[in-house]
């Protein structure tokens, strides 16, 4: 592991419970949090006829008429489900932008990345997905009201999805456009 480089001190991150862990995203790709009871249930993968769809792959989200192709950060991270929240991203993938909705536990805080070092952590160090770019300690981040020894991790949503996921994604959303078409 080695010092995060200083370019990844700027913006926001909004920070949140999921997977068992204190995470950390960027806040640029976010386009707000709900509440799980502020939309209704996504609709499936089989519903758009995809029925091969991988763990995690909850179908579309519609937010006020706005299609997002929804996602379980617990179950993408290899652990239990999340309840609790929607996080809805705009994160750009082969110069485009994807809607994406991300279902989480809890949103916990927006503010500015922890003051200190951050410790860049290696492909694969957390599971077999590399979307972890740093650890930091989450004691300096007030608003988190974290113990002294507890640590956070900085997810990239750049390598949260595997191109075949984000695929899917695609399929999903044009699909349930043409649906309702």
């Amino acid at each position: 592991m080695s010092a995060a480089p200083a370019a990844l001190d700027l913006g926001l991150w909004l920070y949140l419970r999921s997977a068992e862990r204190l995470l950390a995203v960027e806040a640029g790709s976010v386009e707000r949090a709900l509440l799980l009871d502020e939309v209704g249930a996504p609709a499936w993968p089989d519903t758009f006829g995809i029925t091969d769809a991988p763990p995690g792959c909850l179908g579309v989200l519609d937010v006020r008429g706005a299609a997002y192709g929804a996602w379980d950060l617990g179950t993408l991270l290899g652990s239990d489900p999340s309840r609790r929240a929607w996080i809805l991203l705009q994160p750009a993938f082969e110069g485009a932008p994807l809607p994406l909705a991300l279902r989480t536990d809890e949103c916990v805080h927006v503010g500015p990345p922890p003051r200190g070092p951050r410790l860049v952590l290696p492909p694969g160090a957390l599971g077999r997905r590399s979307a972890w770019r740093t650890v930091f300690a989450a004691a300096r981040v007030p608003a988190l009201h974290a113990p002294a020894a507890s640590v956070g991790y900085e997810l990239d949503l750049a390598q949260l999805w595997s191109g075949d996921e984000r695929g899917i994604t695609r399929t999903l959303l044009r699909r349930a456009a043409e649906a309702h078409g």
